[in-house]
């Protein structure tokens, strides 16, 4: 069976919570040229989704899931297949359990990452909830919040899935999964449930990761991303910089000439 490319969690401007250049239809037009089976937009607190859009993307070769990214309790979580969700529904981890059904998704989100409304202490609370962990595509080979993340999937035995949290078209294709699924909604589900499911990923290097931050910052005050980034990419930079300066003390001092200690000079000979 054909391993599916997929990503689970973007954003566009169809989303009031941010301030984003892209429409749905572009995303899904980048995701066809970019080799996608399904995607699924996942906006704060609503569904962008529609018969057109589906037929849309149909069209494109891309399977949509319907997806949302509600706020519960203060925290980011991403369920999937809830069409109908209406904002402010999911208030708590309790209400969020009743979910919980063969035919919907449940995922924390970026759960470890340095922000106000990532999981972090209340991920416990919310665990039973869950059908999946995130590995976001938001890291350098040096600062990676998702190694938290493995860890805690391997102990729940909990699927990993690789997604981008795209809010710039860039982003798209950074971090991904493929699954092993029939190209149809609750097959899709019932693969990631299995953990037929595959992270791709690829660490961002120091100029794309600062890029992205440079990007996010010029499109103005957003409200998750600026917290996420700001503090994300104050930390990458200080880590990053003192490896830089580091890394170049040390190749400066061993490209220095060694000076001969006066033990190593030896003892004059006798006349």
């Amino acid at each position: 069976m054909k391993k599916l490319k997929a990503d689970l969690h973007i954003h566009t401007n169809e989303d009031t919570f941010e301030k984003i250049r892209y429409s749905a239809k572009e995303l899904i037009d980048l995701a066809s040229q970019k080799g996608f089976d399904v995607l699924s937009i996942t906006n704060h607190e609503m569904v962008t989704y529609n018969k057109e859009l589906e037929e849309y993307a149909l069209s494109k070769g891309v399977l949509l899931i319907p997806g949302v990214e509600p706020i519960v309790q203060g925290k980011d979580i991403l369920i999937y297949n809830l069409p109908d969700y209406e904002p402010g529904t999911i208030k708590t981890f309790e209400d969020l359990k009743r979910y919980k059904r063969d035919d919907t998704l449940i995922i924390a989100p970026h759960p470890f990452f340095p922000s106000p409304r990532s999981l972090l202490t209340l991920f416990e609370e919310a665990a039973t909830a869950l059908d999946a962990i995130e590995y976001c595509h938001h890291y350098t080979r040096r600062v990676n919040f998702n190694r938290k993340a493995e860890q805690k999937a391997r102990e729940l035995n909990l699927p990993l899935v690789g997604s981008s949290d795209a809010h710039l078209l860039t982003q798209l294709g950074t971090t991904y999964s493929l699954i092993e699924s029939a190209k149809e909604v609750k097959a899709v589900i019932r693969a990631i449930k299995e953990k037929k499911v595959e992270v791709v990923t690829r660490p961002l290097d120091f100029r794309h990761a600062v890029d992205v931050w440079v990007q996010l910052f010029r499109q103005g005050p957003i409200d998750t991303v600026i917290v996420l980034t700001w503090t994300f990419f104050y930390l990458l930079f200080r880590v990053e910089l003192n490896c830089i300066l580091i890394s170049s003390a040390l190749s400066r001092l061993s490209a220095s000439p060694s000076r001969p200690s006066p033990g190593d000079r030896g003892t004059p000979s006798s006349p």
